[in-house]
């Protein structure tokens, strides 16, 4: 009779041992790999609910970004709108200038000279934009009966060397052509296209603007050049108009070092328009928008910290209780195992003591008692892994979204199958070590 015909028949002769054994095996693989899968669960859902909050966190962050330039992009062209119709607000005027007359007169009578703009266009400084000089002079209209107007001078505005071109705030007039406020054009007759003369020149009307309720009514816009030959000023101006640059704030004192460095025989005057109040009501706001998504960004951050040290306390707590238990368990069933073995080969103490005197030699019958060990280590090695994969998914934490599918873990069933038939036959070993020195004639005669 083969050892393992004989192995079965002794294992379907005592169930209870066999079945013992094998529960014994089944409690210490099932804890251990309960608890290692329970931890392998815990670090898949750490990882899927930190890829959560950073999807989330993305995609607000994202909306507002686009938030913030759909409505950054909207206030710009408003603001290129605005200023066009509500002007300039800073005035750069001669030093000397008194502004008391330059109040109640509504110009600047002192000149200074028109190669000021060049020196500003070409000066580097990001604190202004729009460089508009003019020559601006109260006088007389000799055709319509010396009738008292204000005659302007511009030109086109002059460009920032460093800077690329902007869209104009204010189009120039060209040579021959003229530009009459409402009064103008209405006492004299004129009409866009007609000609008329002024101080001893013929102009084309340009353009005639509406009722504005201001000094502009009584206003007429020439080309510069013109208007210093028929002021006899060549290459004078009275003023430069500018924008104030959103990036200098509402930092006037700033503007000003920055013009006086370039111009140090010149004096700026900030006018507060409804263009500076929305250019800064506009730097605020893309300053808000930028703060929030800074904020949802750092509570992100914060709230992922926190749940990164929740979730690595709770692993810590995994850890200890399985560096607990697993010990705990398999010292157990070892010593269970080896105390089943004992009982298994004083049970058998006869049957030993037949084979042995039949002439069975000493490793077959050692042999009996090692291969039932890691038979009973091969059937309740993987039925512990699978109930301990069962118990994982039904006690440890629910599987967060994201965390995959929890396949196989091969590594832990292939040392389950090969672990548990060893360890079985390592706590064996002297049980059978000693069945098989027995004394055949000491076994017979305690028949």
């Amino acid at each position: 009779m083969t050892v393992l015909r004989l192995m079965l028949r002794e294992i379907a002769h005592r169930k209870l041992n066999f079945a013992t054994s094998v529960l014994s095996v089944f409690v210490a693989v099932g804890s251990a790999c309960g608890l290692v899968l329970v931890l392998e669960r815990h670090d898949a859902n750490t990882e899927a609910a930190a890829e959560a909050v950073r999807a989330r966190t993305e995609k607000r962050l994202a909306a507002l970004r686009a938030d913030l330039d759909a409505n950054v992009a909207v206030l710009n062209d408003e603001m290129r709108k605005a200023m066009k119709l509500l002007g300039f607000n800073l005035y750069i005027l001669p030093a000397d200038q008194d502004m008391t007359d330059f109040f109640s007169e509504g110009y600047a009578a002192k000149l200074m000279p028109e190669s000021y703009v060049t020196v500003l266009s070409e000066s580097g400084m990001m604190e202004i934009r729009h460089l508009l000089p003019i020559l601006e002079r109260k006088v007389t209209w000799p055709e319509e009966g010396d009738r008292t107007m204000v005659l302007v001078g511009t030109r086109g505005e002059v460009p920032f060397t460093h800077r690329a071109p902007k869209e104009p705030m204010q189009d120039p007039v060209s040579r021959g052509s003229i530009v009459l406020g409402y009064e103008l054009w209405r006492g004299a007759g004129a009409e866009v296209g007609s000609s008329l003369r002024l101080m001893g020149r013929d102009f084309t009307v340009a353009e005639c603007y509406g009722e504005r309720g201001t000094r502009d009514d009584i206003t007429a816009w020439v080309s510069l050049a013109e208007a210093q030959e028929m002021l006899a000023l060549p290459g004078q101006i009275s003023a430069i108009f500018a924008l104030q640059c959103v990036c200098a704030g509402e930092d006037l004192p700033k503007v000003k070092a920055a013009i006086a460095a370039a111009l140090p025989d010149t004096q700026v005057r900030q006018v507060h328009t409804k263009a500076l109040a929305r250019e800064v009501a506009r730097a605020k706001a893309a300053e808000q928008g930028r703060l929030a998504i800074a904020r949802t960004q750092q509570e992100a951050e914060e709230a992922l910290a926190q749940e990164a040290a929740h979730r690595a306390a709770m692993r810590r707590d995994l850890e200890r209780l399985a560096r607990l238990v697993i010990p705990v368990v398999a010292l157990g069933s070892a010593v269970w195992l080896s105390a089943l073995s004992w009982t298994n080969v004083q049970s058998r103490r006869t049957e030993v003591g037949v084979l042995s005197a039949v002439g069975v030699r000493s490793g077959r019958i050692a042999s009996l008692f090692l291969g039932r060990a890691a038979l009973a280590g091969l059937v309740g090695g993987p039925l512990g892994y699978v109930a301990g994969r069962l118990v994982a998914s039904r006690v440890g934490e629910a599987a967060v979204e994201g965390a995959g599918a929890g396949g196989l873990n091969v590594p832990l069933l292939i040392l389950a199958i090969v672990g548990a038939p060893l360890l079985c036959v390592a706590v064996s070993a002297a049980p059978a070590r000693s069945a098989a020195r027995r004394d055949p004639a000491e076994a017979l005669r305690e028949v």
